[in-house]
């Protein structure tokens, strides 16, 4: 078996496109993911053959246990659901808090590698305003807009 690695919101779509391709690169992934016993979202992890663990990056109790034996830790952003009405509290305070929550565990674990992802949002257009389909770290999303 490979690397043992945590990706978190892992039945989220790009957290399970990223499980996937870990996996395909020969990566033991552990699938941490919000109501884990809901099998509609965690079937294509389980036939990937990720591990699943009940996570919800909120809580730094489910975090140490998550994080145990792990090499590194994918943080990938979830998309909001449309149903969130409140956005600063269930969108921004969850992901500013899980990220603080996600650094503290790995450093009590002794995790040393901390992947976060992040959203097309943060894409912004070319500086030039050029087509070109690679963009750099000079473009960003200068006029953000909370979902």
């Amino acid at each position: 078996m490979g690397t043992p690695v945590l990706v978190t919101d892992a039945n989220s779509h790009l957290g399970r496109c990223l499980a996937e391709n870990l996996m395909t690169h020969g990566y033991r992934v552990r699938a941490g993911v919000r109501g884990a016993a809901e099998a509609r979202t965690c079937e294509p992890l389980r036939l990937l053959g990720a591990e699943i663990v009940n996570l919800d990056i909120t809580r730094p109790d489910m975090l140490a246990p998550a994080m145990d034996g792990v090499a590194g830790v994918f943080q990938s952003v979830s998309i909001p659901e449309p149903r969130e009405k409140n956005a600063d509290r269930d969108v921004v305070t969850r992901t500013v808090e899980g990220a603080l929550n996600i650094l503290a565990a790995a450093r009590n674990e002794g995790v040393n590698r901390i992947i976060f992802t992040s959203s097309v949002a943060a894409v912004g257009k070319r500086v030039d305003g050029g087509a070109k389909t690679c963009l750099s770290e000079d473009e960003w999303n200068d006029s953000p807009m909370t979902p």
